[in-house]
């Protein structure tokens, strides 16, 4: 859940990002509980506050192979073929969009929990539909982060 306190026009107004699905997402707009249509979902960056494309490019180095067993620390696969936060962090780099082909154990995206970087991969094949989450962003443990499909 995601909370905004926005101005527009003067006027003070509170939403509320109840839950985002594949096509719906459910909102609070001040206390009034709407469910709107996704069209389309774009990561976009800030004008003047985003770094250059050099500085973002993350230097993560690889990690070691993971176990075939999945362990508490394991993204787990969604029923609708997303990828889920294995546990509460940060999102620090994101290394696909809308369209990109994945493979299994493909590094989707690198997170931050508890003062550790975990690159997260591709549970499943398929092209990426969705990226829910953008760089920065808080995440729960269990909230999609992608669809793959």
């Amino acid at each position: 859940m995601r909370k905004y306190n926005l101005t527009i026009n003067n006027k003070n107004i509170e939403v509320i990002v109840k839950s985002v699905g594949l096509d719906t997402a459910t909102v609070e707009v001040d206390e009034k509980e709407i469910t709107v249509n996704i069209n389309e979902i774009k990561n976009m960056p800030l004008p003047g506050l985003m770094p250059s494309d050099a500085e973002m490019k993350p230097a993560y180095k690889q990690a070691p192979a993971r176990a075939t067993t999945p362990s508490a620390g394991t993204p787990q696969s969604t029923a609708t073929g997303g990828v889920e936060a294995p546990i509460p962090g940060l999102i620090k780099g994101l290394f696909v969009a809308v369209g990109d082909k994945v493979e299994i154990g493909q590094k989707v995206l690198v997170m931050e929990a508890m003062k550790m970087e975990n690159e997260i991969t591709a549970e499943t094949a398929g092209t990426i539909l969705k990226v829910l989450v953008g760089e920065g962003d808080n995440v729960a443990q269990g909230e999609q982060l992608l669809i793959i499909g």
